[in-house]
């Protein structure tokens, strides 16, 4: 009985996610159950790509094989993400400009990040810096710049938001 009534708050957490408010009796369970079972944990990946799946169906109706509906999406999402997370391969050119962009800015990069943790209490966004800099407002170069100064040791950062710290100067 136990197992059941999980699946039941399972099945109404997987309706509310697609914009259903319905009572779970047996046809409900028989249509649903399987796709709730296929999608495992709300708030994971599997979950979320069974209900983006259900939730993009006409009529809001679970595929008739779930589980291998449910692994397609998870695959198609995660490969979504590693292209949108994949940096463009820079020429061995523009890796020497970065480079010396890096080495020609670290001073006056430091001087932004201080006088910024001075006034606001946290470091400048990547975006911030290269704009007080003066140089090109592109995402990729921004991302390589700062791991050109990260790597001289000139600053520090981590994932977070405004992390932006000096470093130990080398």
């Amino acid at each position: 009985m136990t197992h059941e009534h999980d699946i039941d708050q399972r099945i109404v957490a997987f309706l509310g996610a697609i914009g259903h408010q319905v009572t779970v009796d047996d046809a409900v369970r028989r249509m649903y159950g399987p796709v709730v079972r296929a999608a495992g944990i709300p708030g994971l990946i599997r979950w979320r790509a069974a209900v983006g799946l259900v939730a993009n169906t006409p009529g809001k109706t679970p595929p008739k094989n779930p589980r291998k509906a449910v692994a397609a999406r998870v695959a198609q999402m995660k490969r979504r993400t590693a292209e949108k997370s994949a940096a463009p391969a820079l020429s061995r050119r523009q890796k020497v400009l970065i480079e010396a962009a890096a080495d020609r800015h670290a001073e006056a990069a430091r001087a932004i990040i201080c006088r910024a943790r001075e006034d606001t209490g946290s470091g400048p966004t990547w975006a911030e810096l290269v704009d007080a800099l003066g140089l090109p407002d592109d995402p990729v170069f921004r991302r390589h710049f700062v791991a050109a100064l990260v790597e001289a040791g000139q600053v520090v950062c981590t994932n977070a938001p405004r992390s932006l710290d000096v470093g130990p100067q080398s």
